[in-house]
């Protein structure tokens, strides 16, 4: 695959970014929920849980396909260089917005409460590496997670190889999810989620599911055909009626944890991966600006959120009925204002470095 055929593809990923950010967004704030359930079950826990899958699908294919062979020394160790500089970025942005919400984990967990200090700091050291120091930056330690793993085993043995034990694990994680009632009659394995539960909170991380996802955008580089847009786009709509029906199951006839982990969402990211990756989008649009935007948006939303909870009851109090929706559009629309400060101050040469590792 051509450098060429990779950038003019390009557009329909970046388009897919923004519409999945928004996609987070719902997640997070319910917009049905006051409205009616089962619409507000339909958008969260069916179509928005396609957003994170595929964001390290996106976060897989282009790493994979920009790493190159060039390496370079760190200490002792000789690693690949392109690899070297995504971690440090990633890193370095982690530790910005990690201390951009710290005010709220410090006020959630800490004031207030008996814990003493060290080690107050201590689990927040070990849920930093482990689980995300805030309620969707996990992205970040699944992820660097991910790529490591992929960078190192996915030479050596090879990335169909890689694949397949990454899908191992998810289906291990999926038992601690979304199919977690399935397993309430065996005591051994609850006992054995359980412990991962105490260890890692979740089965959401980056061996029990975002391993899969960043492995199955690596292998999709590495294919010079893909399924046109159209035919792409039938199979995401027959995959995502195969993830409704799961979802709807799992919630009548099971117990879930979550909705997280399920079996549709892999024919549906995959062929909706395609699907925007075929698309050859002729709109005169700064497709930048909207790649870039949906990434502030992603990182941003937890504060307008926050923000919101505070003003809702100052000042909506008489639109309750309208809760939800009232919240999705707030949080929403302070996140792409903000974003839009963020990414022209990004481009702007005298203030770029104010918001350099934003994203």
């Amino acid at each position: 695959m051509s450098s060429r055929i990779l950038h003019k593809h390009a557009n329909g990923l970046d388009v897919g970014k923004f519409i999945l950010a928004i996609f987070v967004i719902a997640v997070h704030t319910s917009p049905l929920k006051s409205i009616s359930i089962t619409p507000n079950f339909i958008l969260v826990q069916i179509l928005s849980r396609n957003a994170v899958p595929m964001f390290f699908m996106i976060s897989g294919y282009f790493f994979y396909y920009k790493r190159g062979t060039s390496t370079i020394k760190v200490g002792k160790f000789t690693v690949n260089e392109y690899y070297y500089k995504t971690i440090k970025r990633l890193l370095a942005v982690y530790l910005v917005w990690s201390l951009v919400y710290l005010f709220d984990v410090v006020n959630r967990y800490y004031i207030g409460s008996n814990i003493p200090l060290p080690l107050f700091i201590l689990a927040y050291a070990y849920w930093a590496t482990i689980y995300g120091t805030y309620l969707h930056l996990w992205f970040f330690p699944s992820v660097i997670f991910s790529l490591t793993i992929l960078s190192y085993l996915g030479p050596k043995i090879g990335l169909n190889k890689l694949l397949g034990i990454a899908l191992v694990f998810y289906l291990i994680g999926m038992f601690g999810d979304s199919y977690f009632g399935l397993v309430q009659g065996f005591p051994w394995i609850v006992a054995f989620y359980k412990t991962i539960f105490f260890l890692m909170n979740t089965t959401r991380n980056g061996l029990l599911f975002a391993l899969f996802f960043v492995t199955l955008g690596a292998v999709m580089s590495q294919r010079e055909h893909h399924l046109r847009p159209l035919k792409a786009g039938i199979y995401t709509l027959i995959s995502l009626l195969f993830l409704t029906w799961e979802a709807f199951s799992l919630r009548f006839y099971s117990q879930p944890n979550d909705y997280n982990i399920m079996i549709g969402l892999i024919p549906t990211a995959y062929f909706g991966f395609q699907f925007l990756l075929g698309l050859d989008l002729k709109f005169k649009l700064d497709y930048k600006f909207i790649r870039d935007s949906s990434t502030v948006i992603f990182f941003s939303h937890p504060l307008f959120l926050i923000l919101f909870n505070i003003v809702f009851p100052l000042y909506f109090q008489d639109y309750t009925a309208f809760h939800s929706v009232i919240r999705f559009l707030f949080v929403f629309i302070l996140s792409l204002l903000f974003s839009i400060v963020v990414v022209k101050m990004r481009n702007h040469p005298k203030l770029s470095f104010l918001v350099k590792y934003l994203y």
